[in-house]
């Protein structure tokens, strides 16, 4: 575990980095003003550390990345004059809001900012700061979260009218930690943008392999040959998508040389199409209205769908990964 320590040379981290180090815990960063002070303090400790006066020090923070920060670096005064009064914004608050801005880009899965109990001192258990110091402790505590961690959903047309919706209403309780933006394109576009890290997590139903994800399987869902069976038009899905994969197979089989096609990138267009009485195609049972004709085919048309993640997920996102786990584990088609 690798942990970054702020206010070391402190009362408090005096105590807490000896005791640390006592528990195994030796791959210990400190964040401080003056490095000579902090290397005196701990003499015989092996510690990295990055100086604040040194210019840089966000990029170091980043590069150490580390998995727990303990932040009790703070400026205290009882004095009100402006000048005061910029050194308690900038050191409780601004510098505060640097170092998670700088978090943000890591891996980290704990912030734990120590505050005052003045901050309590008036209010019975609720924030009620009185004095200044205090208020600039409680200000980087509300709103909860300054920083919420980016996760990145893809999706593949069929999974994403399926399961995408319920799924994103049970992450409702994770919500207020993470930023969540959704992406749908077919099953190739998502297992090519979770390798190249573009996605933190896909759900997609094309039987897809890689050394650089895992796959969780869940679920299936039912293809079937649907629309009017005259019609000369076939409604194709793009290429690479997995129901075009199921579809060449199916005109394969059958031998069958459409007269007219049509490419379209959307589950949902082609069935407005077929309710319409317009051409035919493979298609998920489960976009599918009750009137559209179908022909049941055999188990080689039934799909398993996966949820892909990556093999060292950021800590960070631990959360969400055992949300979207639990709730496909219990999924049912």
């Amino acid at each position: 575990m690798k942990i970054l320590i702020t206010g070391a040379t402190g009362f408090v981290g005096r105590t807490l980095i000896p005791y640390l180090f006592s528990r195994s815990l030796t791959d210990i960063c400190l964040l401080v003003r003056d490095r000579q002070k902090a290397e005196s303090m701990f003499p015989g400790l092996c510690l990295e550390i990055i100086a604040t006066t040194e210019g840089g020090w966000c990029k170091q923070v980043i590069g150490y990345s580390p998995d727990v920060v303990i932040h009790m670096a703070t400026f205290f005064t009882a004095r009100r004059d402006d000048m005061s009064i910029e050194k308690l914004i900038g050191s409780n608050i601004l510098f505060t809001t640097h170092l998670l801005e700088a978090v943000s880009h890591t891996s980290c899965s704990h912030f734990i900012n120590i505050g005052t109990f003045t901050e309590f001192l008036d209010g019975a258990g609720e924030y009620l700061p009185n004095n200044l110091y205090s208020a600039t402790k409680t200000a980087v505590q509300s709103p909860r979260h300054l920083v919420k961690v980016p996760c990145r959903i893809g999706a593949s047309h069929t999974t994403g009218r399926l399961i995408l919706p319920t799924l994103l209403a049970n992450l409702s309780a994770v919500s207020d930690r993470f930023d969540f933006q959704v992406t749908l394109a077919n099953s190739a576009e998502i297992l090519t943008a979770m390798s190249q890290h573009k996605l933190d997590f896909g759900l997609v139903e094309k039987p897809l392999v890689t050394d650089q994800l895992n796959r969780l399987p869940f679920g299936h869902d039912e293809l079937v040959h649907a629309g009017d069976f005259a019609s000369p038009l076939w409604l194709l899905r793009e290429p690479n998508s997995g129901v075009r994969h199921y579809t060449n197979a199916f005109l394969k089989a059958r031998n069958i040389q459409p007269a007219q096609v049509m490419v379209i990138h959307s589950n949902q267009i082609i069935a407005d199409l077929l309710a319409h009485g317009i051409g035919q195609t493979i298609i998920s049972r489960h976009v599918l209205s009750n009137e559209i004709p179908i022909e049941q085919l055999s188990a080689h048309y039934q799909r398993q769908f996966f949820l892909l993640t990556n093999t060292q997920p950021a800590a960070a996102l631990r959360p969400v990964q055992t949300a979207i786990t639990q709730y496909l584990t219990t999924w049912s088609d």
